[in-house]
């Protein structure tokens, strides 16, 4: 597949090492920095990772399912700070579990 898509839900997972130019889960307009950062320790992978899985984020749970497991993807995911923040807000993500 050598067509990339704009919508989140059908971004590729990059080649290790390959920094993609945009944020995975794009969710702030203006992030107060635009430095791409990616995961830094299982911890950090796993608390986005269950932020993915509350809210269907196909892409992260693509990337997830093609990662040994008790690893995290340190070269293939990359995101925000922001977007992250915004992301895996726990208000957030209480409302939409409590909704389905």
């Amino acid at each position: 597949m050598d067509e990339q898509s704009d919508t989140d839900n059908e971004v590729p997972i990059p080649p290790s090492g390959v920094c993609p130019s945009k944020c995975i889960i794009h969710c702030v307009q203006e992030p107060s920095n635009n430095k791409l950062i990616s995961p830094k320790d299982m911890l950090s992978w796993q608390s986005f990772l269950n932020a993915a899985k509350i809210r269907g984020h196909k892409a992260i749970l693509d990337i997830a399912d093609a990662i040994p497991e008790n690893s995290f993807p340190q070269e293939r995911v990359y995101y925000h700070r922001d977007c992250r923040s915004k992301f895996t807000l726990k208000r957030d993500l209480k409302v939409i579990k409590s909704s389905e």
